[in-house]
Formats: C-alpha cells, sequence, structure tokens
C-alpha cells in the first residue's frame, strides 16, 4: 500500500473473546489497523485492557473479567455438555450488546467495520440492528472452528472421517449442537435478536458462519487448504504471530538456570486449561527418567507439583518477546497444541510433542503432526512411558521431527502475519491505499 490519503476512513472495532492464543492475534491486527492510522477499539476480557491501551487502541471490556475468569474455571471442571452452556448464559449472553452498544455510539457517518472471533460474529451481527453501515469480518484462527461435511472432523475428541457420508456426519453434529445447548442458545439469541427488530434465525452453529459479510483464515493455506462448503468470500491468510517476538533478555532466575546446564524442555499447558495437575506430574517424571532439565511455564503455581528438583524450575507467564527468546534457548516444547504456540515453535525451529485437551487443540496437532512438525499424543492418553518415548525421538539424530522443525525455521521468520492479513481485508473492502498520519 502506499501512504496516501483516501476518502474511505472507515471505523474499525475489533471484537476478541477467547484464551489468549485466541485474543492475541487480534490484538496485533488492532494494532496494525491503528499504526495504518485508523480509528480502532478493541472490545476483549479485562485482562489485556492493560496492553492493549499500551498500543494505543481504544479499550471496551466484555463483562467483569473476575467473575468471567470464575466461570471460565468452573466450566474446566464440568463436561464439555455444560460446560458449552455455562459459557454461553454467563459469559457471552449477560454481556451480549456490549459490541451492538459500542457501534451504537459511533458517528452515524462513519462506516464501521468489525473484525471478530468467529464465535463472536452472531454477536457482531447485533449490530446490524441499530445502523445500515456495518461490515462483519469474521475471523477463524484454527481450521476446526469451521463447519465442514468434505473433510475430517473432531467432535468431543472423537474422530469423525471425511469418508464417512455426509447424512450421518450432518446428523451427528446435530446430536452433539444439542447436547451442548444449541436449543438453549438458539432461544435466547432470538429473544435478543427480536428484541432489537431483527429476525429469528433456524441454526445458530451455520448462522455464526453465515451471517459474516467476509471471512478469514488465520493460518495458511499448506495447513488447511480451503474447502468446497467453506464460508463465501473467503481470504486465506496466514498465521498471526506478536509484533512483540523482538529478543527479550529474560529475568536473572531463569537466565541463571539456563547457563547452568544442557538446553531443557519446556513445557506449557495454555492459559486457557485451568487443571493441569496430571500434565505437570507427567512431565516431572519423565523429564527424571530421561533425565533432562525442563523449565515448566503456567500462570499457577498451585497447579504444578509441591516439590521441583534443581533441574525443574516454574515460570509465570512470560511477555511474547521473552517467550520468543526462551524458545530460541530450549531444546524442544510439550504443549497443548494451540495454533500460536505451535507456530512460534515453529519458527523457532524446535521439535515438538503436542498434548492437546481440547477437540480444537487435538485437530491442531494432527494437522502439525501430518507435517512432520511434532508429535500428538492426547492428554487423556498422556503417560510417562509414551511421553518419554515421544520426547526420546523427536530429539534422536536424524529424526524426521527434528529435521522438519529445522526446515520450517529456514523459511519462516517472526514478522507478525498481521500486515498481510490486514492488507487481504483491505484489498476485499476496497481500500487501497493508507492514511498518513
Amino acid at each position: 500500500m502506499d501512504p496516501q490519503k483516501t476518502k474511505y476512513r472507515p471505523r474499525f472495532v475489533v471484537a476478541a473473546l477467547g484464551s489468549a492464543g485466541d485474543v492475541y492475534p487480534f490484538l496485533e491486527i488492532a494494532a496494525y489497523i491503528k499504526d495504518l492510522g485508523y480509528d480502532v477499539s478493541l472490545i476483549s476480557f479485562g485482562n489485556i485492557e492493560e496492553i492493549s491501551k499500551s498500543r494505543g487502541l481504544d479499550f471496551v471490556e466484555f463483562g467483569e473479567f473476575d467473575k468471567i475468569e470464575s466461570v471460565f474455571g468452573r466450566a474446566s471442571s464440568a463436561n464439555i455438555f455444560r460446560s458449552s452452556r455455562m459459557i454461553w448464559s454467563e459469559v457471552y449472553l449477560n454481556n451480549i450488546r456490549t459490541i451492538c452498544n459500542h457501534v451504537d455510539q459511533i458517528d452515524d457517518e462513519l462506516d464501521v467495520v468489525i473484525i471478530c472471533t468467529n464465535g463472536t460474529s452472531m454477536i457482531a451481527d447485533l449490530s446490524k440492528s441499530c445502523r445500515n453501515n456495518v461490515t462483519v469480518v469474521s475471523a477463524f484462527v484454527s481450521p476446526h472452528a469451521i463447519i465442514s461435511n468434505v473433510e475430517q472432523t473432531i467432535f468431543c475428541n472423537f474422530i469423525i472421517n471425511s469418508s464417512l457420508l455426509s447424512f450421518f456426519r450432518i446428523t451427528f453434529r446435530s446430536i452433539l449442537s444439542i447436547l451442548r445447548g444449541e436449543l438453549l442458545v438458539r432461544s435466547t439469541y432470538n429473544k435478543e435478536r427480536l428484541s432489537l427488530g431483527l429476525e429469528s434465525i433456524s441454526r445458530f452453529g451455520m448462522y455464526s458462519q453465515e451471517c459474516p459479510d467476509i471471512s478469514v483464515t488465520l493460518f495458511p493455506e499448506w495447513f488447511s487448504p480451503a474447502k468446497a462448503d467453506w464460508p463465501h468470500p473467503l481470504i486465506s491468510g496466514d498465521f498471526v504471530a506478536s509484533a512483540d517476538t523482538a529478543p527479550r533478555e529474560l529475568g536473572p532466575e531463569i537466565s541463571e538456570f539456563l547457563a547452568s546446564g544442557s538446553a531443557p524442555i519446556l513445557f506449557t499447558a495454555g492459559s486457557g486449561n485451568f487443571k493441569c495437575e496430571a500434565f505437570f506430574e507427567t512431565a516431572l517424571a519423565a523429564s527424571a527418567r530421561l533425565g533432562a532439565r525442563a523449565i515448566f511455564v503456567h500462570r499457577n503455581r498451585d497447579e504444578l507439583p509441591a516439590d521441583l528438583p534443581v533441574s525443574v524450575i516454574w515460570q509465570d507467564f512470560l511477555p511474547d518477546g521473552a517467550f520468543t527468546t526462551l524458545l530460541h534457548r530450549v531444546s524442544m516444547i510439550v504443549h497443548h497444541g494451540g495454533v500460536g504456540t505451535s507456530a512460534a515453535a515453529m519458527r523457532a525451529g524446535i521439535p515438538q510433542v503436542f498434548t492437546p485437551y481440547t477437540s480444537e487443540q487435538l485437530d491442531n496437532a494432527l494437522r502439525f503432526q501430518a507435517h512432520s512438525a511434532g508429535v500428538c499424543i492426547p492428554a487423556r492418553k498422556l503417560d510417562v512411558g509414551n511421553l518419554c518415548v515421544a520426547l526420546e525421538s523427536s530429539q534422536a539424530p536424524g529424526s524426521v521431527c527434528g529435521a522438519r522443525a529445522g526446515e520450517f525455521a529456514s523459511v519462516s521468520d517472526d514478522r507478525s502475519g498481521a500486515p498481510k492479513v490486514v492488507d487481504l481485508i483491505f484489498e476485499r473492502l476496497g481500500i487501497t491505499t493508507v492514511l498518513t498520519a
């Protein structure tokens, strides 16, 4: 884009709800649009308010974070069907007009472009009740989030092969949707739509995919090529890394630990996983059996074994720049299979072992494993024996996983994918030039 003025100056609203891996790509997209000279608001949970404002963004909190965190904590202990209903009722429904109310406050003369997580698109769609100059762009962080009947799908960690007849796949999906609260969600959502003068909808799951004006993937074509039944129009994007990937100095404690011996193994269970005691107990036992040093990264020290040997150190979550530095200092990483962590490890050129908890994480892990970028052991099957085998085979001389990690690192860099994604969105919107300050 040439840095010239343009008459088309929409107001951007970026709405991102979810765990760190879901939210941070949208923070980068919002910050990049802001740097181009546009006014941007970011709507998200309160735990990212500080970093959002540090990037110059207008921040709007979605709900009260302490209450929302409590809901997610309770949901993590419930079965997947009850947890889905709980999160909808206590998080989304209680704050369903947050985006709509914010958009309603924007000057009526300005066109509004909402860029949101795919699960937030139906909430963003409510904004069309108060004005007719709203465009909703839905972004998919992972392929699993896209409803499709022509490729392998994972429901509740069950793999539904693409060879199954479409009828049986659709039927199975419908049954699971009902169990996860589709009827409750649809009825309460329709009450909201009707109160705003909008028509009711018949299929909530599909509507969240059909209602956006534009859809975009936040993963590259090689990771998952677009399918015939994916949303249209669809933009094929890229992994969006944090722009804060410049190497940072680590704290004195971890720096001293890294300097005191061989490169350790990094273990992390992701910000969205609350019950991780078994993961870290297994990690500790496997590290001891292999005589390996280890770094445990997790926000809650209480979920780790009480007594850690001198060969193992705990760290709270690190800023992206520090995490990038750490990835270049460890021998490999064992993690939950989030797209962001996986892509960052690929750029660092280290082997990975995926221990996914959720269906989305399992889907990600299997896709990376198919590209020989790591080894997948679902969390429910993880034990000391199979983890040790995976760790040893991944680091063995001549291992395919290790070689493939090096290949990925040689063709990638730490540059954020936000510029590419934003350029593609702007092109679709007809914004061919950027604003000057």
